[in-house]
């Protein structure tokens, strides 16, 4: 238990992306308030802008703005029923916003999107709708996948669970294939994870 404890420690928040989300407190009762708190800057006036210092603070405002604007789009389109949202909507308006973004600020790694094949795929032949991957040494290694669902499948078929198996059977390969890289080397190899992310509609979890 306290080996899956060191894998699962959540670091802690950085100073630019608390200061950006206490600029919503109180909550903005509004869309007028609301766009009047992203158009301000998301860091202290006065500060030069530092991209290992104000990326996170940015990344706030980025993809509120991004979430709000869809929000106001979709909402002029109520004769749109959930079968009109096709799974890529999702994953381009309301998960990439959040998602995508966050990884415009880590050196060397990048979130491949669509119908990614894995590097480690054993022979299944299974396409994801995301690849995270880094550059590590010499090599191209994998970290994690996605798989995006909308909401009508979710409810009406089995894609859910189908593609949590798709992600936990992956989730192995690479891993397996990072311990492989540092030799089975278990000093390093303990400290290594891999993530899968699972979007349904507007929720998500986290293998």
């Amino acid at each position: 238990m306290a080996e899956l404890n060191k894998l699962t420690h959540i670091p802690s928040l950085s100073e630019g992306f608390r200061y950006a989300v206490s600029r919503f407190t109180p909550l903005p009762t509004s869309i007028t308030e609301l766009r009047a708190i992203l158009y301000s800057s998301p860091f202290p006036a006065g500060e030069a802008y530092s991209c290992e210092k104000h990326a996170d603070a940015c990344y706030v405002n980025d993809a509120t703005s991004m979430i709000t604007s869809v929000m106001e789009s979709i909402s002029t389109s109520s004769w749109m029923g959930p079968q009109g949202l096709r799974e890529g909507w999702y994953g381009v308006n309301v998960w990439a916003p959040l998602i995508d973004r966050c990884f415009h600020t880590i050196q060397s790694c990048v979130l491949a999107r669509t119908e990614i094949k894995s590097r480690v795929d054993k022979g299944a032949n299974h396409r994801f709708d995301g690849i995270i991957c880094g550059f590590v040494g010499h090599a191209v290694a994998e970290f994690g996948a996605i798989e995006v669902a909308k909401d009508a499948e979710a409810v009406s078929a089995s894609k859910t669970p189908k593609d949590r198996e798709k992600l936990i059977g992956i989730m192995e390969n690479m891993l397996k294939a990072l311990l492989e890289a540092v030799e089975w080397d278990m000093s390093v190899g303990r400290a290594l994870c891999v993530v899968g992310i699972q979007h349904v509609g507007t929720f998500y979890s986290r293998q």
